[in-house]
């Protein structure tokens, strides 16, 4: 927890040159040569500080809203100078593989100013060619007037020299963004701008060691290890994809009175495999209002009828079946002829009835029949088989009842140890029924409504019931106030999103985790609105938002801050003995 006031501290008060507001490109950013590997943007240094200021005082104890104040007024006063554009856009060019990166940070910034001379005699600076150097807070810093408003800064007199800023780059940088990349930049406070053809090299050469890493370890494991092999061969695909096809990869952060928003953008060269493969937008639609409305620890819905996610799915689920527990289960013939998945893991009023008892799932489809078909199918087809040391046992039984006008299949899992493992799954046979209460696993309600499938994970008749009229009328979770004010942060034509509530997992995990003296004595936290994250795809690229809402952050940094006054610290108690 002490990590999480650190790292809001940090965005409060040491990122006072790297986070502003765009409207449109900054013009900072038309003085970076167009091979810059890495660019921090900034657009308005003054809007930032405002913003920095506000949004602290709003998440920070009084003790902290202090030091962080007295960060930003060393910058403040910085702006303040004879010859500063306070209100100019300014950015900050990084140098990955200067030899010089050992003594300092191998970076140029471009800031503006309206009066070059002003500046240089604010800050004392001295010498006599184009690159003058100043003293501030100790360190020496070197300076070049670039013309047009900016000035070139840093720690090394070569690269602030060598730094050429001249003009007419804009257009190379959002042609390198492309559609994705510049909705970041204008989205975002805080932009970061990773060139992806400069780094090629660079993730070449990780992708390069991860392989010979994993190669020594699966060398040294033997044929389990082998079997993740494609997984990671995988993963080793998608570095590849990225050094050979991309083009600029944006990071972005946004700051205002609803929360701190998260932007990544990814823009690959057009024609590309990479671009061909994320050229298919999609859309979520209305998949959560038909999911019933309740309090939920998690909810999502994914579109399973986008062509791009489905060729993913395949390649998944031919790596699944080599992979360990996975056994017989054909994934890909579960989404084949899906066109939406939506769902929620619901809470529970304790532990042990169950985590998963509230889970409700839904599968849009052209063919329902068939795809309830292909479900009942997978699973009878693992009764009696051992995987991976635990055996299953199935249940399905067709038209067992009628819930408001609908039959309804009923099924069954139940999960035990087949005595090959030894006492590997001892564990095992604990957590299931915490996950599923006292049947031990999945024992739930299936049935079709206007072509899609429902899903509960336990017999819960009432949920079903809700679940029913949702799936016919709407109005569930998707339809929530505070759920649409953060969905309205995340990207437009989404193929996939999640909502996490933090409010109900603290309330079901924290009394427990009081209990156990994890957490000091845990107060139920108010109804918050989601962390939301959502990913949409095209334009020859993909684009992902993570927002989390003002209350959830200092909800958050208030279980931080009684941690730390209750003792809680990262560090373990005396004589090395936990807490409790």
């Amino acid at each position: 927890m002490r990590v999480c006031q650190q790292l809001m501290m940090m965005v409060c008060s040491g990122s006072a040159c790297v986070s502003l507001v765009f409207a449109a490109p900054p013009p900072a950013l038309d003085r970076v040569p167009a091979d810059a590997p890495v660019t921090i943007v900034i657009s308005n240094l003054q809007e930032f500080l405002n913003e920095t200021k506000s949004f602290g005082r709003s998440i920070l104890p009084p003790d902290q809203v202090l030091q962080m104040n007295m960060g930003l007024a060393l910058a403040q006063t910085f702006l303040d100078m004879p010859g500063m554009n306070a209100n100019g856009s300014a950015v900050a060019v990084i140098h990955t593989n200067d030899q010089d990166a050992f003594f300092g940070p191998p970076v140029v910034v471009v800031l503006p100013v309206t009066d070059f001379k002003q500046v240089r005699e604010a800050l004392g600076a001295t010498g006599t060619g184009t690159v003058l150097e100043a003293d501030i807070n100790n360190n020496p810093v070197y300076m070049r007037d670039l013309g047009g408003g900016f000035m070139a800064v840093g720690p090394f007199a070569e690269l602030v020299q060598e730094f050429s800023g001249t003009a007419g780059n804009l257009g190379t940088h959002t042609s390198m963004l492309g559609r994705n990349g510049e909705r970041v930049l204008a989205d975002s406070d805080f932009t970061v701008i990773v060139n992806l053809e400069q780094m090629a090299p660079q993730i070449r050469e990780g992708a390069e060691q991860m392989r010979q890493q994993m190669d020594m370890i699966m060398m040294m494991a033997g044929d389990q290890a082998a079997q993740m092999r494609p997984m990671l061969d995988m993963m080793n695909g998608a570095m590849t994809a990225l050094a050979n096809d991309g083009k600029s990869i944006a990071f972005g952060a946004q700051m205002d009175t609803s929360g701190l928003t998260f932007h990544t953008g990814l823009n690959f060269k057009e024609g590309s495999g990479a671009a061909t493969f994320f050229s298919n937008s999609g859309s979520t639609g209305s998949m959560l209002d038909k999911v019933p409305g309740t309090n939920f620890l998690f909810a999502y819905a994914l579109d399973a009828g986008n062509a791009s996610l489905q060729k993913m799915f395949a390649d998944v689920a031919k790596i699944s079946q080599t992979m360990p527990g996975m056994g017989g289960m054909d994934i890909a013939s579960m989404i084949a002829n899906s066109k939406g998945m939506a769902g929620a893991v619901g809470t529970v009023p304790m532990m042990g009835a169950g985590l998963f008892s509230n889970t409700i799932t839904l599968t849009q489809s052209n063919d329902a029949k068939s795809v309830l078909a292909n479900m009942k199918k997978l699973m009878t087809d693992m009764d009696g088989q051992s995987i991976e040391g635990m055996k299953y046992a199935i249940t399905w039984e067709d038209k067992a009842s009628s819930v408001a006008g609908v039959d309804i299949s009923r099924y069954g899992v139940a999960m035990q140890p087949d005595g090959t493992g030894g006492d590997a799954f001892g564990p095992a046979a604990m957590v299931l029924p915490v996950l599923f209460g006292p049947s031990g696993g999945p024992n739930g309600f299936m049935a079709i409504v206007d072509g899609t499938i429902i899903q509960t994970m336990s017999q819960n008749t009432p949920l079903m019931e809700k679940a029913i009229e949702s799936a016919r009328k709407g109005g569930g979770i998707g339809s929530n106030a505070a759920l649409r004010a953060v969905t309205a942060k995340l990207p437009e034509n989404r193929v996939f999103e999640v909502y996490i509530g933090i409010d109900q997992i603290m309330n079901t995990a924290g009394p427990m985790a009081a209990t156990f003296g994890v957490l000091p004595a845990f107060e139920p936290m108010p109804a918050m609105a989601p962390i939301g994250l959502g990913m949409s795809l095209g334009n020859n690229g993909m684009q992902t938002s993570i927002h989390m809402p003002l209350d959830v952050i200092k909800g958050v940094m208030k279980i931080a801050n009684d941690m730390q006054n209750a003792g809680f610290d990262d560090e373990p108690a005396a004589g090395g003995r936990p807490r409790f």
